[in-house]
């Protein structure tokens, strides 16, 4: 199985503290395989919807939590 999530994965086997984790990463890998390889009938539809755009909402998110590149593009969100 190759690894969606190499940095977090990385971590999780290399850090103490977050080691409890390694039992998710299995199953959040499928999740977003399925979300973005496989690609559901219910994906299909809100990625054709026009004027529909993916938003990332949460209460507590400063943004030194953004890993974004020089174009202004995020990759990964820390929380």
């Amino acid at each position: 199985m190759s690894r969606i999530f190499s940095v977090p994965v990385f971590i999780i086997w290399h850090h103490l503290s977050v080691r409890f984790l390694k039992d998710m990463v299995e199953p959040v890998e499928k999740v977003v395989r399925i979300l973005t390889e496989d690609k559901p009938d219910w994906v299909k539809n809100l990625e054709s919807e026009k004027g529909l755009k993916g938003r990332v909402w949460h209460r507590d998110l400063p943004f030194g939590n953004l890993l974004v590149d020089e174009e202004g593009t995020i990759h990964a969100f820390i929380d």
